[in-house]
């Protein structure tokens, strides 16, 4: 049976986390910007 493809076949764990981490650290900054704009 084959393994699912979850988009990341070449990167360890450790790197899988790292790249989740550095994308929602991204998005909430995104959001924070955007609240802060708003607020004026």
């Amino acid at each position: 049976m084959r393994d699912a493809d979850d988009g990341f076949p070449e990167l360890s764990p450790d790197a899988k986390q790292l790249v989740l981490q550095r994308a929602t650290g991204e998005r909430i900054e995104r959001v924070e910007r955007l609240i802060y704009e708003q607020n004026g």
